[in-house]
Formats: structure tokens, C-alpha cells, sequence
């Protein structure tokens, strides 16, 4: 059995030191809860109860100090807090709480991730759903996602613009055509966008 050795208060937690080197923290608000003082045997029950108290205010601060640093998906958070040691249990409920607080929003995640991207460069839809599909948005969030942000409508002039500059990069190549179509693809830009520019650039005679 663990006995404490401290008990420390700051401004956010409670952090209780133990004989065996682990240290527990938790919310005033917690700590209130439980009858425990410096120099106590706890018991295996009660140390348990503290020990899950302490993981789950951790966890959720780990959490909320992953989100101050940009915004992130639901999975993001999930795969990030299972690598930090936590419990499946503990992080569902954790994620559920931030959910129901408002913290953790997949659509809003990727309207913000789509806009970030479009905003900075000439990128097609089909990349935007491949990098969203990746961070665990499901497939009916990315759809909403995209209809909303317009991000399958990118102008065409840019497109071309995008494939001119690319084409300038690959004079004197072998098969330029076939690299500036893999190029265009790799964009994200469908397969009619792409029909598209090359036929717009035959005719012009850039290739």
C-alpha cells in the first residue's frame, strides 16, 4: 500500500506525493471529495480512485494543451492522448466532454483545415478528402466540409496558371505531359479538371 507523504495546493490542482514516487493531481473541486491528509496509508480501493481521478484531469489537460496550439480532429485527439499512456475509457470520456464542450468540433475542424489550405494555394478537393480521410473525418464531414467552403469550385485560370508554371519546370523533360497529368492529380484536381488544362495547353501549344 501507498502512503502520501505531501499534499500541495496550487492556483488549477491538488498535487498529492506518494511514498512509492508517484504524484496525483487533481481539481479542488475533486479533491474535495475524498477524506484523505498527509502521512495516510491509502488503501487499494482508494488509491485506485485517486489514481483515476489523477489520469483523467491530466489527460484532459493534456488535452486542452494539444488544442492551444492549433485545432484537432476527434481521431487527432484520440491518437495523441492512447500515445501519452491514457485508458480507452478515460479517453472517451475525456473526448466526450470536450465534445459536449465545444472544444472538439470535426466540422469546424475541417471547414478551418480546408480554408487554411485553399487560402495559401491552388489545391483541389480530392486532396483536401484524402488529408481529412487521414486525420479521421468521416466522409459525410468532409462532404459538408467542402460544399460549404466551396473548395471544389477553384478557378480554372488558377488551375492553368498552377500547370503552366509546373510545365516551365519540366523543359527539356521526357514525357512532360504524363508528369505535369501525375503533378495535377497529386494536387487533388479531378480527372475532367485535369483533361481540362491539358487540353487547354495542347491547343495553345505549350505542349
Amino acid at each position: 500500500m501507498a502512503q502520501i507523504t505531501e499534499i500541495r495546493y496550487t492556483d488549477s490542482y491538488i498535487r498529492i506525493d506518494l511514498d512509492t514516487g508517484e504524484t496525483f493531481k487533481m481539481s479542488p473541486e475533486v479533491y474535495s471529495m475524498y477524506s484523505v491528509s498527509r502521512e495516510q496509508v491509502l488503501d487499494t480501493a482508494l488509491y485506485q480512485q485517486l489514481k483515476e481521478e489523477s489520469d483523467r484531469w491530466q489527460c484532459r489537460q493534456k488535452a486542452l494543451n494539444y488544442l492551444a496550439m492549433r485545432s484537432h480532429s476527434a481521431q487527432e485527439m484520440k491518437t495523441y492522448l492512447y500515445k501519452k499512456g491514457f485508458s480507452k475509457d478515460i479517453i472517451d470520456e475525456i473526448l466526450a466532454g470536450l465534445k459536449d464542450a465545444g472544444y472538439i468540433d470535426d466540422y469546424d475542424f475541417a471547414v478551418r483545415f480546408i480554408n487554411s489550405k485553399i487560402k495559401s494555394r491552388v489545391v483541389g478537393e480530392n486532396l483536401l478528402k484524402r488529408d481529412l480521410y487521414k486525420k479521421g473525418v468521416s466522409r459525410e464531414i468532409i462532404n459538408k466540409a467542402i460544399k460549404a467552403t466551396e473548395a471544389g469550385n477553384t478557378d480554372i485560370n488558377d488551375i492553368y496558371d498552377l500547370a503552366l508554371k509546373k510545365l516551365c519546370s519540366l523543359e527539356n523533360r521526357k514525357n512532360k505531359t504524363a508528369k505535369l497529368v501525375y503533378f495535377l492529380q497529386q494536387k487533388g484536381f479531378s480527372e475532367s479538371r485535369v483533361r481540362q488544362i491539358i487540353d487547354r495547353l495542347k491547343n495553345e501549344e505549350h505542349i
